[in-house]
């Protein structure tokens, strides 16, 4: 990741460096997952997935979607958490 911005304090660097990393980082671990039906996940938490190797971690949930179909259902799709 190249960052060519003009800053004034090395503080202004850093605080842009982070910032760009976020948005460039966002993409590049994301989540759908379909498990047993759940009413505590919604959109905008945040939730640990572990047992799953390099994949395990804190992620942002995005999206949820609930189905009443064979059983309770439920879709979350999202984005890796990026936790300092």
């Amino acid at each position: 990741l190249y960052i060519r911005s003009a800053v004034k304090t090395l503080k202004e660097a850093e605080q842009k460096a982070r910032s760009e990393l976020k948005k460039h980082n966002r993409g590049e671990w994301s989540m759908d997952i379909t498990m047993m039906g759940s009413i505590d996940v919604y959109a905008g938490s945040v939730v640990c997935i572990y047992d799953f190797g390099k994949f395990s971690g804190w992620y942002v949930v995005d999206s949820v979607s609930h189905k009443i179909a064979d059983g309770f259902t439920t879709q979350i799709i999202g984005h890796r958490a990026m936790i300092e």
